[in-house]
């Protein structure tokens, strides 16, 4: 008792201290690490770590589904976030070490660390599961509802009901500052005003916006979150990984573009960083979207939809109100497993548990979810029938298509001055202008890239600078009547204005009759025909099967950047000059690199599981639906292997 009573006391008058004390005094603890060795973490991240609201992310897969198919994927959003904060660290204290002008604090530091440990506070069960397919489809009215959004307001409760501002004070943080500060390296809304002039943060001052690129970049994607689960994730699925993220911490400078700084690389690690996006690549073809993967998180999602659907059962969760933050009482109060992101009390009891706890139930009303999850486990799978891949414009046709932009433009412009894109979806003017060009009318979207010559496109269109800056944010049409002079068929500023928003009643079939080239309904959006393929298929297949049988989702394979190549938004340095940030010139790409960055699939599912149904018998007949919509590619994929030795 003598011997607890005086380390608390010691603990006390260092803490007391800690304001004005060297970090390498403060007392931290060590953490092994089978990905990062021995991380020594600040004590104030400790006491983070030690609440329950952070205790709630050992209960949360990493990669959700991918469990059930990669058996060492056992891995979990706490060892994640912990590793990022020690990254954080890392990757702070270089720069400091290495560039002392600019300014980094203590403080700064301890703020980004602090960042990196709860950036993932707000995962629900089985991480992106949650939000990404149960969430929107439970909750309609929160569509756009994401974890960073959660992991704001679980933030927000872990210090409030943790009563740790005082001990943020006591380790020399301001929390009126600090607090905004690192909520907005967690999240912010103004992730679309990155090139605003008007600086758009609160938590610090605009001489040190590298900081907030640390934790989550919004400008390039590289950051040490990323660095952790690329590492870590490889470790659990036995995959191989070649980029090396302790080369970037090493040669990681900050330099100034357009009066902002940005944390840039040595110019000789382009390969080291093309490796980092290819390994993004590589993971979700092999783990986050595979297929069985995404078959089995399909089937989670639509037993947690049928136990959410059920009033007063037992997959609903259960809190106890507090009394004063120290004692509870046996009121209970429930919350159904989509409303429980209305409340983070509530929220920090739900997780992966809540499969078990389904799975084990004996309510009635829960049998058809419990069904589902049995079948999970004894895997009797929903049957994957194929996936077809839509087709992408080469990069050949898309440097022809910029080369007649410019030409048909004038005013100087060149092809270089264009990124043209594919979207795949509401393609409308894109037709007349693809015949104009000489493309298929699905190849291509034009966005404009306003960050080159924007002095120049203003002379030559007839507006100004400031004009683009609106164009590119989605606010002004200024850029219509160019395009109508070009293309010299009839289109008018409304019809323009219809296909931008899409949201005028009739506007699909307004387009169709404009302009009469035999567009399908599924040319202007394909989520809108889903339900007549699925009634297609049913019949197509027979046996009893209804379009309540099917399921079709589209997968969307990229580096990071959709269809850009990710390269183009970083910033090098030479070693003849470090302080000056430059961009790679197309010239001097290697001509073995690839030159498309995107993809999309389509698959097709089947929930009923009939044992008298013949799965080569079925595959055939679907095979033959697909020649027969013209889909461009059939992936059979009849004899795959997974990785866990199961079957398709």
């Amino acid at each position: 008792m003598i011997i607890w009573s005086r380390l608390a006391e010691q603990e006390n008058t260092t803490v007391k201290n800690n304001g004005n004390m060297n970090p390498e005094q403060i007392p931290s603890k060590v953490f092994n690490d089978p990905i990062h060795g021995h991380m020594e973490l600040h004590p104030l991240l400790v006491k983070i770590i030690d609440t329950p609201q952070f205790q709630r992310l050992r209960n949360i897969k990493q990669l959700g589904g991918a469990y059930f198919v990669y058996p060492g994927a056992s891995h979990n959003r706490f060892e994640h976030s912990i590793g990022v904060a020690h990254l954080a660290g890392q990757l702070g204290q270089a720069l400091k070490t290495k560039q002392p002008g600019l300014n980094i604090t203590n403080r700064d530091i301890l703020c980004v660390q602090i960042a990196g440990l709860c950036h993932d506070l707000g995962h629900g069960p089985f991480s992106h599961l949650f939000d990404a397919m149960f969430i929107p489809r439970a909750r309609p009215d929160m569509r756009e509802w994401k974890h960073e959004t959660a992991s704001l307001a679980m933030f927000d409760h872990l210090v409030e009901s943790n009563g740790l501002e005082v001990v943020m004070e006591q380790y020399g943080l301001i929390p009126s500052e600090d607090l905004t500060f690192i909520k907005e390296m967690i999240h912010t809304d103004n992730n679309n005003d990155q090139e605003s002039p008007q600086w758009p943060y609160e938590g610090r001052t605009e001489d040190k916006s590298f900081l907030y690129e640390i934790v989550s970049n919004k400008e390039n994607g590289i950051d040490v979150d990323k660095f952790d689960y690329f590492a870590r994730d490889c470790y659990h699925l036995g995959v191989q990984i070649n980029f090396d993220y302790r080369r970037f911490l090493k040669f990681a400078r900050v330099c100034e573009v357009d009066g902002r700084k940005h944390i840039c690389v040595r110019d000789k690690e382009e390969d080291n960083m093309t490796e980092m996006f290819h390994t993004r690549l590589c993971l979700h073809r092999r783990a986050y979207q595979h297929k069985v993967t995404k078959i089995i998180e399909t089937m989670i999602t639509d037993a947690f939809l049928k136990a959410d659907s059920v009033e007063n059962n037992e997959s609903t969760i259960t809190i106890y109100k507090a009394i004063d933050g120290k004692t509870e009482s046996t009121e209970k109060k429930t919350f159904r497993l989509s409303k429980a992101i209305d409340d983070m009390e509530a929220y920090t009891k739900l997780t992966d548990a809540v499969f078990e706890q389904i799975l084990n139930s004996t309510s009635e009303g829960l049998k058809d979810a419990r069904h589902i999850l049995r079948r999970i486990i004894t895997r009797k799978l929903y049957r994957f029938l194929g996936e077809t891949r839509l087709d992408d414009p080469t990069e050949e046709k898309i440097l022809a298509c910029r080369r007649k932009l410019a030409e048909a433009l004038g005013g100087g412009l060149t092809e270089y001055d264009f990124e043209i894109v594919k979207k795949g979806k509401k393609p409308g003017w894109k037709n007349k202008l693809a015949e104009a060009l000489g493309l298929a009318k699905d190849d291509f979207e034009i966005v404009e890239n306003i960050s080159a010559r924007k002095k120049e496109l203003a002379e030559a269109l007839g507006l100004t600078e400031d004009d683009f800056e609106i164009v590119k944010k989605g606010k002004n049409p200024g850029w219509k009547e160019e395009l109508m002079k070009v293309l010299h068929n009839g289109l008018t500023k409304d019809d323009f204005e219809i296909v931008k928003k899409g949201k005028t009643p009739g506007w699909k079939k307004k387009l169709m009759e404009l302009l009469d080239d035999g567009l399908k309904e599924h040319d202007f959006e394909i989520m809108e025909i889903f339900p007549a393929w699925k009634r297609e298929l049913a019949e197509t297949l027979g046996g009893g099967l209804t379009e309540d049988d099917f399921d079709i989702t589209t997968i969307k394979m990229d580096y990071g950047k959709k269809r850009e190549d990710p390269i183009d938004h970083l910033y090098f340095y030479t070693k003849r000059d470090t302080t000056r940030a430059i961009k790679r010139k197309r010239c001097q790409v290697s001509r073995i690199r690839p030159t498309c960055f995107s993809e999309q699939l389509v698959r097709f599912v089947c929930k009923k599981a009939d044992p008298k149904a013949d799965p080569k018998t079925d595959k055939k007949k679907f095979k033959k639906w697909c020649k027969a919509k013209g889909f461009p590619e059939y992936q059979e994929n009849q004899s795959e292997l997974l990785e866990d030795g199961h079957q398709n």
